[in-house]
């Protein structure tokens, strides 16, 4: 078992880290993104990342935090655009190392806008006052109830050009075109793949499987590597510590009613088998296993053979059963 157990490990391939971006881009996905990415930087195995995206874009921070995410990975990124990677989508793959988009894809969009709801009006009209108590002259500026005066509007617009700004500057960094190229190829403009790749805004045009050969063929010892997406289910270990607190009494409760339930209603119960519960437990918590544990657990598993169901639970009791 030892044996096996050290082979296993020297036959652990490089791999390739798949990372979807999907939907509007708000700061819930960009909290699962950012703290997906950051597992995978310690990921020694994984030599590449490539974010694919399907967006139309979204908040401004939301695509600045994934894209400085991105930009602090060691490991290079490339971009493989899906149907639509525009406006935030796109800010955030420009500093990829490279990026691919289908002829179809909708992309570019590079501008910012901002909104300012007023319902002095609304309010008004059904006899509603609202006053504020304000430092200064901007601090309710963001109140529906406070109208947009041409000081308002003014600071409105400033902050949306420096987010602007901010937009060409990383794109003028990533791809290596000055600001007036930039600034051509902005101002909100919407182009397909086809045409993003005239204006030098994206490098090739391919789906996510010649992104994923580019990335085998240039970023791996190898030239081939195993794929993996990201974010992963939660390992059992994640599961049960949440489940459970940490407590290790409390797990070996849940793992006693689970593999009963697997077994069902037999004499072959949880307490017949000869493995030490606590040498499970310790596993999930990551404290390691021991081989005795391994080989019993080995011992009561039938060879491998063709399971024709969908159900889990069913697959786990024909292999142990």
């Amino acid at each position: 078992m030892d044996q096996y157990i050290s082979s296993k490990h020297r036959e652990k391939k490089e791999k390739i880290a798949v990372v979807h971006v999907t939907g509007s881009i708000m700061s819930p996905m960009a909290k699962k993104i950012t703290d997906t990415l950051r597992k995978i930087k310690k990921d020694e195995d994984v030599k590449c990342v490539v974010i694919r995206v399907d967006s139309s874009g979204g908040s401004a921070i939301a695509s600045e935090a994934i894209y400085q995410e991105c930009r602090d990975m060691p490991k290079p990124v490339i971009c493989s655009m899906s149907n639509l990677c525009a406006s935030g989508g796109y800010y955030l793959s420009a500093n990829s190392n490279r990026i691919f988009a289908l002829p179809t894809t909708i992309t570019g969009s590079i501008g910012v806008f901002g909104v300012k709801f007023d319902a002095t009006g609304l309010a008004r009209d059904y006899g509603v006052n609202v006053e504020h108590v304000v430092s200064g002259p901007f601090t309710a500026s963001n109140s529906i109830f406070q109208p947009m005066t041409p000081k308002v509007e003014a600071a409105l617009r400033r902050r949306m050009n420096a987010t602007y700004d901010t937009f060409k500057g990383i794109v003028s960094l990533g791809r290596g075109l000055s600001p007036t190229e930039v600034e051509a190829r902005a101002q909100g403009r919407v182009m397909t793949g086809m045409q993003a790749l005239d204006e030098c805004l994206i490098d090739e045009v391919g789906g996510l499987d010649r992104a994923l050969s580019f990335a085998k063929r240039n970023y791996t010892n190898t030239g081939d590597a195993d794929v993996e997406f990201w974010p992963k289910p939660p390992s059992a270990k994640e599961l049960f510590s949440k489940a459970t607190g940490g407590d290790k009494e409390d797990a070996v409760s849940i793992i006693q009613l689970m593999w009963n339930e697997l077994l069902g209603n037999t004499s072959d119960s949880f307490e017949s088998r000869d493995i030490n519960k606590l040498d499970i437990t310790d596993f999930l918590f990551g404290g390691g296993v021991s081989t005795p544990a391994l080989l019993a657990l080995s011992a009561n598993a039938r060879d491998p053979e063709p399971m024709l169901t969908i159900d889990a639970n069913e697959a786990l009791r024909v292999a142990f059963q």
